[in-house]
């Protein structure tokens, strides 16, 4: 490993070497005259609760120069200090033009990531995990389920830094799932309920970890079918109405891993006032995509909770084409 004292005496040759060319043959140039890799990082936004360019705190930066060992990071940490982006180790390009391949990501299960503890753009086994407890409100499991990814190759430092700075846009590597549930007017019969009876969702058998091949591109995810579970999701909003004959709307999320379910193995069972269990499952193959969110529209009756559409769209976006599963 690099020591920070070697680095420091790499960034101020670079900046003595760059010094006199640096004004007369780059006056437009972005580029900075230390050499050093500084980073911004953001999220591609998504309309809930999971990660936020607000909330993102950590993530791992991995830079390959395919001629230079000297100028690779394997896996070096990056933490968000009062705004700025931080490593404990200087980082520093080659120089403006040669080009590199970027990979950043946030916390993998396995392997543990450290300085140079992997080499991201070498990984094809990577694996990552969402929480099966997405509902838990003693810790936010379910934006710690996002995982959020970054690839770029060819990164040529003169052309592609942004204000002088390498700015990661982080892409969701996995898929969000809204559920939304209608109330029948059964529930409104006494009275109209100012609480969900909806206890909790549970989508059932479900892959909750994803092997990560990280030298394909876009990075490639698969999901690790001898090891399922149940997963909780997360409540969000109950939509109460004030009428008898209106329908009120409970709104559950989770974080799922990306895979191909076939008919009959999506599965979503909804516990009703404690005991009652209702259990709505697909009725032809479907598939979860990184980086796409759906969205299942369920009606719940005192008999039968019924689907009416699942539809998919890019997890950032409003619009986007339809999925139906019936």
């Amino acid at each position: 490993m690099k020591t920070i004292q070697a680095i420091i005496g790499l960034a101020l040759a670079a900046s003595f070497g760059a010094g006199c060319s640096y004004e007369t043959d780059m006056p437009d140039s972005h580029y900075p005259a230390d050499n050093v890799v500084r980073v911004t990082a953001s999220v591609d936004e998504a309309r809930t609760r999971s990660y936020t360019s607000e909330t993102l705190n950590s993530f791992y930066l991995s830079i390959h120069n395919p001629g230079s060992e000297t100028y690779s990071y394997g896996s070096t940490p990056y933490l968000k200090n009062n705004g700025i982006w931080e490593a404990d180790n200087i980082l520093l390009w080659q120089n403006d033009s040669v080009a590199v391949d970027i990979i950043a990501c946030t916390d993998l299960e396995s392997p543990a990531l450290a300085n140079d503890a992997a080499k991201l753009y070498e990984l094809n086994n990577g694996v990552a995990a969402i929480k099966t407890d997405q509902a838990s409100e003693d810790k936010d499991y379910f934006t710690q389920s996002d995982f959020l990814i970054y690839k770029r190759t060819g990164f040529v430092p003169k052309n592609d830094l942004v204000d002088g700075k390498l700015a990661i846009v982080f892409q969701h590597g996995f898929s969000l799932l809204n559920i939304q549930i209608t109330l029948g007017t059964e529930f409104n019969q006494s009275d109209v309920p100012t609480k969900s009876p909806v206890d909790s969702v549970t989508i059932k058998d479900m892959a909750y970890k994803a092997t990560v091949d990280f030298t394909q591109t876009p990075i490639q995810m698969t999901a690790k079918e001898d090891e399922k579970g149940n997963i909780n999701a997360h409540h969000g909003t109950f939509e109460t109405v004030t009428e008898k004959d209106k329908h009120a709307v409970d709104n559950y999320a989770c974080i799922l891993i990306p895979q191909t379910l076939a008919a009959g193995s999506l599965k979503v069972e909804l516990l009703v006032n404690g005991s009652d269990r209702y259990i709505w499952t697909s009725t032809s193959d479907f598939t979860l995509e990184s980086g796409k969110k759906y969205q299942l529209k369920l009606t719940l009756g005192k008999d039968a909770a019924v689907a009416g559409e699942i539809t998919s769209q890019a997890w950032n976006e409003t619009t986007g084409g339809e999925l139906e599963t019936e």
